[in-house]
């Protein structure tokens, strides 16, 4: 990582936060090894929803290149680059990984025990924060606490980053458990990460955890009656003790989803969501550029007097910021991949939880959060099960070369 002085001088002269530079230095240090190491790049093979990702990445770049050279405001022009760099550098690293096949296993541990290392600070500072901070005398006047339970921050980001992060890595060790993969260290993860989750009390990991809990159990209903009712009266089992123990969950929870001060959070975001699309069809076709929507909208338009918000809906910020060309452009990027994987999908449990995992996060999360533009850490998000997707494919297909020849 940079010293912070460093970081302070650059932070400063393109408007970004150092954490947000030191990734940015991180990713390029790690992309210029591995394309150093490469004795032939012509060898570089790439699938179908690949090829379309970066088709929509020089639809983005040609059209925030437009809005700069109609303005000439460097200002802009860094907002545009950095939030550009925000989609290439996790596609990038992406498809760096993908190309260890030989290791998905240790990768997918890694990731695994990743989220793990999030979750126990979700639990360590919630419940440190209720146990003793009381008895210590610390005040809880600028916390974001409900009933003594801190909503903490963690080494990811926000509640809310940390709550969808760990809802993806449940998925994967759900996944893994569902193919077999029944050691101790899944069977802990995917009641840690499960739990944990709740104790972020985000609206849209939640409810994205009970939709992909919800699919699952209906696949394992028909694969496998007798193990999906042992799997629900464990849940039951853990949902009771929970709440014998530990009621103030489910009642920050209900004042999260149901309660007066929850609907006018909910109205809010629809407000914005509105705000959003209205102001989209002044950019209908091409959209205002990548990371111009929000703050900058003023600076491309003259005619607009104040500045728009985050719309927290990532198909309302892709609409404004790349019109619909570019959200169309997004939206074949996710069909191609059911397209490249379409019989796995189909036909193979671990494939067809995958792909649900991607899409509750495009299609649900998505509704929620602007994950995928706004933030170089929550970018990743959607690669990770991508990356394992592609990684047990071509496992797979080494695996099956490997016995064919002996």
């Amino acid at each position: 990582m940079l010293p912070s002085s460093v970081n302070s001088i650059f932070s400063i002269t393109i408007g970004l936060k150092t954490i947000k530079l030191n990734l940015i230095v991180l990713v390029l240090i790690i992309i210029f090894i591995y394309l150093y190491n490469i004795n032939n790049l012509t060898k570089l093979r790439f699938n179908i929803y690949e090829i379309s990702y970066f088709i929509f990445l020089v639809y983005v770049f040609v059209s925030g290149i437009t809005v700069f050279l109609g303005s000439f405001n460097y200002i802009l022009f860094y907002d545009f680059l950095y939030n550009f760099l925000i989609l290439v550098l996790p596609f990038l690293l992406y498809f760096i990984f993908s190309k260890y096949n030989k290791s998905i296993n240790e990768i997918k541990f890694y990731i695994i025990l990743l989220g793990d290392l999030i979750a126990i600070q979700v639990f360590l500072f919630s419940f440190f924060y209720k146990i003793f901070g009381q008895m210590l005398g610390w005040s809880f006047n600028n916390l974001n606490l409900y009933h003594g339970v801190l909503r903490t921050r963690t080494t990811v980001g926000s509640s809310t980053v940390s709550g969808v992060f760990l809802f993806i890595i449940f998925g994967l060790v759900l996944i893994e458990i569902e193919c077999g993969n029944n050691s101790f260290f899944n069977k802990v993860s995917s009641f840690l990460l499960g739990a944990s989750i709740f104790l972020t009390f985000t609206r849209s990991a939640i409810s994205a955890f009970l939709f992909f809990v919800f699919f699952y159990l209906l696949i394992k209903l028909k694969s496998n009656p007798k193990q999906f009712y042992k799997f629900l009266v464990i849940i039951i089992i853990i949902i009771t003790i929970i709440a014998i123990v530990y009621p103030e969950i489910f009642i920050n929870n209900y004042e999260r989803f149901f309660t007066k001060k929850s609907q006018s959070s909910n109205n809010k975001r629809l407000e914005l969501f509105y705000n959003t699309l209205d102001k989209s069809k002044d950019y209908f076709l091409f959209g205002t550029g990548i990371g111009l929507g929000y703050y900058r909208i003023s600076d491309i338009n003259n005619n607009i007097t104040y500045k728009l918000t985050n719309p927290h809906n990532q198909h309302a910020a892709l609409l404004l910021e790349t019109g619909i060309v570019g959200y169309l452009l997004f939206l074949i990027f996710v069909f191609t991949i059911f397209i490249t994987y379409r019989k796995l999908i189909i036909n193979n449990k671990r494939y067809k939880l995958l792909f649900l995992l991607i899409f509750i996060l495009v299609f649900w999360v998505g509704q929620f959060e602007t994950f995928i533009t706004s933030d170089l850490r929550t970018s990743f998000f959607i690669w990770l099960p991508i990356l394992i997707l592609k990684g047990s494919v071509m496992f797979e297909k080494r695996k099956r070369r490997v016995n064919f020849r002996s």
